[in-house]
């Protein structure tokens, strides 16, 4: 006698699927992809939430898997986590980024290194009342002169930074808008240890990789989510440049910031001891 298969189980794994593949979908989407019915996609997203499996981003409110489905897959960008890792550090920073747009009005973005850049991996600028540039998860901007480009490269190993750095100085220009000078940028990443936290290059007004037009009108600070010796990703919090110094919010806000990455931090190191 053949065993039957469990209909709501292949209903699950074909939400995984569909985000595995589109890799990020509103509850509308996934049913349109699906055809299972609203209600039952709804309990299937609800359960594969409650087991850690999907998360719901904080940045556009759509689902996204934490696992990666077994099949052949393209070799993973040099420089960039694997979705596992990714996954695990949005789901630890995700409510930590939630809480702050609840107590503050400033955006916070979390970025992590995809090759010669920094990429979006969460951010908090919808949940945020100041009109702002909506950047989308994905986004990348540059190395050199946004503040969580050069907070990385004040922070990671000595080795890695050279590796960047080497690699983006034969890059198009999209990755490196400014000539690198060497003996201002190791003042600069020195200047950041020092104080605990980088800032944007005074040049850089917010441009992404893929649209260096963009002008945001803001000021940034950024500090490192650290793992051990390594840099898992940096944090940000944003304001707009008129209303403060940056000396001026560092002060206010700093503290809170690295609160943050430190929380952060902490909740991967406890999950990696339970593994």
């Amino acid at each position: 006698m053949a065993v039957k298969q469990i209909k709501s189980l292949h209903k699950a794994i074909d939400v995984l699927e569909i985000l595995d593949r589109l890799k990020a979908c509103s509850l509308a989407e996934l049913h349109a992809h699906t055809d299972i019915p609203k209600a039952t996609l709804l309990r299937a997203i609800r359960t594969l939430e409650a087991r850690n499996f999907v998360r719901r981003s904080l940045a556009d409110d759509k689902y996204r898997s934490n696992i990666a489905i077994p099949r052949a897959r393209a070799p993973a960008t040099v420089g960039k986590a694997d979705a596992s890792a990714l996954a695990s550090l949005a789901q630890a920073a995700t409510p930590e980024l939630e809480i702050l747009a609840q107590n503050l009005p400033w955006p916070s973005d979390l970025f992590v290194r995809s090759g010669l850049a920094m990429e979006l991996l969460e951010t908090s600028r919808s949940q945020s009342p100041l009109l702002v540039n909506r950047n989308e998860i994905g986004d990348q901007v540059q190395f050199t002169v946004s503040a969580v480009g050069r907070t990385y490269l004040a922070y990671c190993s000595e080795i890695e930074r050279e590796d960047i750095l080497t690699g983006l100085e034969c890059a198009p220009e999209r990755y490196l808008p400014l000539r690198i000078d060497r003996r201002r940028l190791k003042s600069d990443l020195g200047s950041i240890r020092r104080q605990g936290y980088g800032l944007r290059d005074s040049r850089f007004a917010g441009a992404t990789v893929a649209d260096k037009t963009l002008a945001d009108q803001l000021s940034a600070i950024a500090v490192p989510i650290r793992i051990g010796d390594k840099v898992a990703g940096c944090i940000n919090m944003l304001w707009p440049k008129s209303a403060y110094s940056a000396d001026e919010f560092a002060a206010l806000h700093l503290d809170g910031l690295t609160s943050v990455a430190l929380r952060i931090s902490d909740a991967l190191s406890s999950a990696d001891s339970h593994t």
